[in-house]
């Protein structure tokens, strides 16, 4: 009887699985500025896609963005944006690959707020992969929440050739922010 007693434990431990985080919906911002006349141009797309899992209080996972659904209103930088820099039939989406990242709660399981939580990870983008870091601020109650990530990157790290236009020339350095809104499964 101690046996299988024994066994069922332990096997209640090994079963506990991750919780596997389902985006509800989700878009992608990116923010750079033109030098000289410092300009900024604001993109943002919608087609996000997320693999995220939390298992003991611990985020990882992946997040995908489908670069053709980026929009920044002038139809005519859009074109010049996907087909001359981003090359969007070639590359299609961006990638980030998050580092696991350790939560004081269970977003899952608890009602958490938290700000500026750092994580670390790999963005692949133009078909380079390079190191990002950044911060998120995460909110959450009873299994659903929000999440706002923040990182910068560099338009030269990968690949991509910096875009000018009538004299105006993009910078390397883009913000980009993630929103998603999500439910735990």
């Amino acid at each position: 009887m101690k046996t299988v007693l024994a066994v069922m434990t332990l096997l209640g431990f090994a079963g506990a699985q991750a919780a596997t985080v389902q985006t509800t919906k989700g878009h992608v911002e990116f923010l750079a500025v033109g030098k000289p006349s410092a300009i900024k141009i604001r993109g943002k797309g919608d087609d996000l896609k997320s693999e995220l899992q939390v298992k003991d209080k611990t985020v990882t996972g992946k997040l995908t963005f489908n670069l053709d659904s980026l929009n920044t209103g002038i139809d005519l930088r859009d074109n010049h944006m996907k087909e001359k820099y981003l090359e969007t039939g070639k590359f299609k989406n961006a990638e980030l690959d998050l580092k696991p990242v350790t939560l004081a709660q269970d977003p899952c399981k608890e009602d958490i707020k938290t700000e500026k939580v750092p994580f670390e990870g790999t963005l692949k983008l133009h078909g380079v992969e390079k190191p990002v870091k950044g911060d998120f601020d995460l909110t959450s109650k009873a299994g659903t929440g929000n999440s706002k990530v923040h990182f910068d990157s560099n338009i030269s790290d990968y690949g991509i050739e910096i875009p000018v236009y009538l004299g105006i020339k993009v910078a390397d350095k883009v913000e980009n922010t993630v929103e998603l809104d999500w439910t735990c499964k």
